[in-house]
Parts: C-alpha cells; structure tokens; sequence
C-alpha cells in the first residue's frame, strides 16, 4: 500500500493576495485538494489550480454541531490520505490560527514521534529586538511559553519523496542544453 500524505495551506484572507509560492505548489502538485475556504469565488479560484479539488462547504449544516462537522472533514480528509494519495487541505486564513478541524487531522495522522525537533520562533518587530528562537521536542509543547505573535515551526519527519515525473522533464531539458551546446 502506498504511502499517503497530508499538508495543511492558508489560502490568507485575500483572494490570491496572501498565498504563498510554496502553498500554491502544494495545492498544484496535490492529487486531491479539500478546500475549505471563506466564499465561493475562493473556492473557484483553488479549482482553477487543481483538477480535484473538493469542497468542505457540505459538511456545514444548520443546527449541527461543529464539533460533528469538523468530524466528518477530517474522515473524509484521512480517508484520502490512507488511500496512499498526496492530500492538500486549503483553509482560509492560517491554516494554525483559528482553525481546529487541521490541528486534529494532524494530531489524527499522527506524522510525526513525540521527540520530533521544533522551533519556536517570534520574529524581533523593532530594532532593538532580538528574535526568539527556542529548540525543543514536540512533547515539551505543551510547556513551552506560546501566545499569538509565535510560530511554531514543524520541519518534515523524513525527507520530500522526489516528484519522478519533475525529476525527468528537468532530465530532458539538461540533455537537450547539452545538445545545443554540443552543437554550438
């Protein structure tokens, strides 16, 4: 069985305006892309980057508990996952702030050992301030001093598989320059 995955991106508040080169290639590059996003025309906008992208926006219903609700996203999110497939889930906002059903999508995927390294940063907002950057082992989170203006930076548990089909365009290419030069 193949080995699925799952990345959690912040599409940002304005349309287009706060994604991230990196987090666009994640919902490029995703085989499906669940999107729960802060409109419709948002929700368009991802589809244009992905040829399955999948709304969580049926998931909502009134007089239902958020708590179901968030439920049945993340079944629905690691059903892919665990079906071996590259899964990006595109929330609006911070994918970390706000934002409980990717928190227990990760925390239910369990990727990472409770001795895995982070970094607990706070960038320095004036001058005369010195970053913090403090080391530590996930299971020390839950002690480690954490208010609004810190990121906690999760790096991968192993190394990004290599994208083979990437891997041999970028083949052809360096072996067509090596022609042409050989020409030249």
């Amino acid at each position: 069985m193949t080995k699925g995955s799952r990345v959690c991106v912040g599409t940002g508040m304005l349309l287009g305006a706060h994604l991230g080169p990196l987090a666009r290639s994640h919902i490029e590059q995703a085989e499906v892309v669940f999107a729960n996003v802060s409109d419709g025309i948002v929700e368009l906008w991802v589809q244009g980057l992905n040829a399955d992208v999948r709304s969580l926006q049926p998931f909502y219903r009134a007089g239902k508990s958020r708590r179901q609700t968030y439920a049945e996203m993340q079944a629905a999110v690691m059903a892919e996952v665990r079906a071996g497939k590259r899964v990006c889930l595109a929330i609006y906002g911070h994918p970390g702030v706000f934002a409980r059903m990717p928190h227990q999508a990760i925390e239910q995927a369990r990727d990472y050992p409770l001795d895995h390294p982070l970094i607990v940063y706070r960038a320095a907002t004036l001058p005369i301030q010195k970053p913090r950057i403090e080391h530590c082992r996930l299971a020390e989170l839950p002690t480690v001093a954490i208010d609004l203006e810190i990121t906690v930076v999760l790096p991968p548990a192993g190394p990004m598989p290599a994208d083979t089909e990437i891997c041999a365009r970028l083949a052809a290419l360096d072996s067509e320059h090596r022609r042409v030069a050989d020409v030249a």
